[in-house]
Formats: C-alpha cells, sequence, structure tokens
C-alpha cells in the first residue's frame, strides 16, 4: 500500500529532545539517591507494615506501544503520524537524535494485532523518510490510566501509573511518576496531605488529558486531523502541546461525561491487558 496520499503537517520546534527507552533515566536517579545517602536493596522484598511509598507500575493496559531501538546514519528528525493501520486511536512516531534512535506504534485499541501495526508503521517510515535501521532492538510497554478518589493505599503513598498518573491523549507518564514522587517527598518531608498536593498541581492537567482522551475516540480520525491543522502544523510544538493541555471551558465541560462514560474515554481492547507486548 502506498502512502504517498497522506498529508504532511511541518512544525516547528526551538530545541529538539528525545528520551529513549533505555536505562540510563534509571541509572541517573539511582546515583543521586546514593550520592544522597539512601541505602538501596534490589531484590528484596520490604515488609507490608513498613511501606510508606508504592510506584510498583499500571494496574492494567489502557495503552500499549511497542518498537524499536536502534542505530541510522539518518540525519535528526522527529516525526509523528496518526493513523488507524499504524495506532490504532494512537500515533506513530520516529526520533532520530544522534545516531540513536526510536520508532514505535502507540496504540489505544486493538492490543492483539500489535505486531501488524508495528509492521505498518515500519513500512510508513521507509516510505516517506527512508528509515534505516541497523542494529534493532524490539522493546514494549504499557501504561494504565484513571482518575483516583485518594492516592493513598492502606497508609501508602501511591505514585506515579501506580495511582493511574497518566495522560490518557498520549500516553506519557514519565512526567506525572517523577511530579508525584515530588509530592508524596514533601508529604513525607512536611507532613502535607498527599491527597490535597496532587490535587492541587496534578488534577485539572489528569482531567483535561481525559477530555482530550474522550473527543479523540469520539471523533477518530476527525479529531487527529483537526490537532494536526489547527494546533500543530506551522506552531511551535512546545507551546501547541502546552495549549492543548491548558484547561479550558470546553474540556471542563466534558470531563464530567467522560468520567461517567468510561468506555467512551477506553477503549475496547482494554480487557486485553495482559496481552504481551515483545512477542
Amino acid at each position: 500500500m502506498g502512502w504517498s496520499q497522506h498529508r504532511r503537517h511541518p512544525t516547528r520546534s526551538r530545541k529538539f529532545n528525545s528520551l529513549r527507552m533505555n536505562p540510563g533515566l534509571d541509572r541517573g536517579l539511582v546515583q543521586q539517591a546514593i550520592e544522597a545517602g539512601v541505602e538501596l536493596r534490589f531484590g528484596q522484598r520490604y515488609p507490608s507494615d513498613k511501606i510508606c511509598v508504592v510506584s510498583s507500575g499500571p494496574r492494567a493496559a489502557d495503552v500499549i506501544a511497542v518498537g524499536y531501538l536502534f542505530r541510522t546514519k539518518m540525519p535528526d528528525g522527529a516525526w509523528i503520524c496518526f493513523n488507524r493501520e499504524l495506532a490504532p486511536l494512537g500515533y506513530s512516531y520516529l526520533l532520530v537524535h544522534c545516531g540513536r534512535d526510536t520508532v514505535a506504534s502507540c496504540m489505544f485499541a486493538d492490543f492483539e494485532r500489535k505486531n501488524h501495526h508495528l509492521e505498518r508503521t515500519l513500512e510508513f517510515f521507509r516510505e516517506r523518510v527512508g528509515l534505516r535501521m541497523e542494529e534493532p532492538r524490539k522493546f514494549g510497554g504499557y501504561g494504565n490510566y484513571y482518575l483516583p478518589g485518594a492516592a493513598v493505599q492502606r497508609g501508602s503513598l501511591v505514585l506515579g501509573e501506580r495511582a493511574g498518573f497518566q495522560d490518557p491523549l498520549a500516553g506519557f507518564g514519565i512526567r506525572y511518576a517523577l511530579r508525584s514522587a515530588i509530592l508524596a517527598a514533601r508529604s513525607l518531608l512536611d507532613g502535607a496531605d498527599y491527597n490535597s498536593l496532587w490535587h492541587r498541581d496534578l488534577l485539572d492537567l489528569l482531567r483535561t488529558g481525559l477530555a482530550n482522551r474522550f473527543l479523540v475516540n469520539l471523533t477518530r480520525d476527525r479529531g487527529w486531523r483537526w490537532i494536526l491543522s489547527r494546533r500543530l502544523a506551522g506552531q511551535d510544538v512546545g507551546q501547541a502541546m502546552r495549549k492543548l493541555y491548558r484547561p479550558t471551558t470546553l474540556t471542563r465541560a466534558l470531563y464530567p461525561v467522560a468520567h461517567l462514560l468510561p468506555r467512551l474515554s477506553k477503549s475496547k481492547s482494554r480487557a486485553a491487558a495482559r496481552v504481551p507486548v515483545s512477542g
């Protein structure tokens, strides 16, 4: 199948940053913790009655990503594609930065056909931008988004994806994980109420993300086309994305509907939460 009929929407960005799926971030955080005097113990189960923080990852899968890490001689660039054959209700992307790169399909539906969507993603980027992979290594992951009534479980503070703190529109989770960790530390050190802290700092963003996801699931391709043509095309990506995640009268009005009708905010593939993504 040819992809030449798909429209291009060039964007601008003052700087390009790529966070690849590798252990570099984890190693950096571990080193900072050690330098701060933290004792780390790996492979040991801590007594449940002494746990004060829970950050054990998502409970289920509302979104999955499958792709490849690789090396290439392609010039630097960032590309994203919205197409149901490549990533149902989601997006495919290609990031090239200093020869160490990532290509992936991030899908919110049809998880059982993940390998098909990944192959279509590779085909698309080969044809449109000349994708060439060297030393490819496959990866996969999943995320879970929802709004908890409270993020304290049996006296323990719940962080990141475990608490449902994940962007429902794009599936991003690292920023929420770090921000909720900072809020938990403030709660433990200063005695501040953790639920009050995350309600103040994260709730509006999470509600806006859920309203955005509701709109995309409802409008499907038309919604992505609107985002591309009206919000991103010709714009600075950073500024455009900040506007997209800023609470508006529309998103505030839509949030109660999205919250009460979760079947329109989450795909039917949620039942396939345990489908492995690496095979």
